[in-house]
């Protein structure tokens, strides 16, 4: 079973994201316990209780959905947060928080359903795993988990947030695999997953570590694409 937990302190909003996600995860045959809050501070009375899938309104008297979005990654680094708010321009500051997707509140109905058959569909996508043969050992290591991979002479490093392997081996042995997963060759150094990217501008990334990388020439068109398809996707915006 899959928990669900709605966020808004707008009763009327509150209830409409309810009744929308109960509908579509009884579409899709999901068998989910759905709870809503409008306060934070109930909320967080509640946050030991975990859940698989957040719908938070941005903004809310006492702790924001931002804040609270920081919370639940602190505790529970797994779990997808879907931001829902009336102001567009929220999205560029929740981009910092890796939000699943970013709804719009005049839009509610669409875009909830878009973002809960993309959390499905997610979900099974990240049971999918890499094996990685070691020195010592084979691991087998979740591609969700993945936030990118360097090469260090003959050999990589795949870097999580937990752990880093390292296999030998060179960047084109993996990179058309991985760019199924949302994992990018950005130059002859590294793959990156676009998860992962915090910002992108003059043909430069920076990387949630806060690491700036240069973008090769022969990258950049396929990076561009990749990038502005996964920005659409997740956070409804045009990306310029």
């Amino acid at each position: 079973m899959y928990r669900i937990v709605v966020c808004d302190d707008e009763e009327i909003f509150c209830r409409q994201i309810h009744e929308f996600v109960l509908k579509y995860t009884k579409e899709l045959g999901e068998d989910t316990e759905i709870e809503s809050y409008t306060g934070s501070g109930e909320f967080l009375k509640n946050i030991d209780q975990r859940a698989d899938l957040y719908f938070l309104d941005i903004k809310m008297p006492g702790n924001t959905g931002m804040e609270l979005a920081e919370t639940i990654h602190g505790i529970y680094p797994d779990a997808s947060v879907v931001f829902v708010s009336s102001l567009h321009d929220a999205v560029y500051e929740s981009i910092r928080y890796a939000p699943f997707r970013f709804i719009r509140k005049e839009y509610l109905d669409t875009e909830i359903r878009e973002a809960v058959m993309a959390f499905f569909t997610a979900r099974q996508k990240r049971d999918a795993v890499i094996r990685l043969h070691t020195s010592a050992e084979d691991i087998f290591l979740p591609m969700i988990t993945i936030d990118y991979v360097e090469t260090a002479g003959h050999y990589l490093k795949f870097h999580t947030c937990r752990q880093v392997c390292t296999v030998r081996g060179k960047l084109s042995d993996y990179a058309a695999f991985l760019s199924g997963h949302s994992i990018i060759q950005v130059n002859q150094s590294f793959l990156v997953s676009l998860r992962y990217v915090s910002s992108y501008r003059n043909h430069k990334i920076t990387l949630g570590n806060g690491c700036e990388i240069t973008i090769s020439r022969s990258c950049r068109n396929l990076f561009r694409e990749a990038y502005l398809n996964y920005q659409r996707s997740h956070y409804h915006v045009t990306v310029l």
